[in-house]
């Protein structure tokens, strides 16, 4: 039995059982067709990116506000090169209707010579991941700069006198 991965192809059947897996899911689907229009948009896509599939369907990304303006050209050439070859996945930062930006790890799982789908491709939402890692990034960087203005013998000197200090006060509180 073959997958749709070794494939590459998808019939519409496989697509409609794909979609009723992954509602139940976090990712999202989305289908362009061979002119890389948008031409199937998830439920999941609506409730993930804020737009209906009535504001997007028929338009090509850069069409749309779906795609931060700083990510377009990078998604586009990703995009152009998956007509020829199999392509890695693309991570890109995407706007919501609302205005906030989220951050996607997009995956085709299917690309193809079909007269209705060109690709087929799940996004899953990594922001929180991604607001993770910078926020830790920047916690060690302010760690770092902290520690770069204690000169290097003051720190021994601070030890030492914690201990010099803990000693006294354990005198006298015994000798009380």
């Amino acid at each position: 039995m073959d997958t749709i991965g070794e494939r590459g192809t998808i019939d519409e059947r496989e697509l409609s059982t794909l979609d009723a897996m992954l509602s139940h899911s976090p990712l999202v689907l989305v289908v362009f067709d061979p002119e890389y229009r948008i031409s199937y948009w998830s439920k999941r896509a609506s409730e993930a990116l804020g737009y209906e599939a009535a504001e997007v369907l028929g338009k090509r990304l850069d069409e749309t506000e779906l795609v931060h303006g700083d990510d377009l050209a990078n998604v586009l050439a990703i995009q152009l090169r998956s007509r020829t070859e199999r392509t890695e996945a693309v991570v890109s930062r995407n706007v919501r209707r609302d205005g906030a930006v989220r951050t996607f790890r997009w995956s085709t799982i299917a690309a193809q010579r079909h007269p209705r789908f060109a690709a087929i491709v799940v996004g899953e939402d990594i922001s929180a991941t991604v607001d993770a890692a910078t926020a830790l990034v920047e916690s060690e960087q302010r760690f770092r700069a902290l520690f770069e203005f204690i000169p290097k013998q003051s720190s021994s000197s601070i030890l030492r006198a914690r201990s010099s200090t803990s000693t006294r006060r354990s005198v006298t509180l015994a000798s009380m």
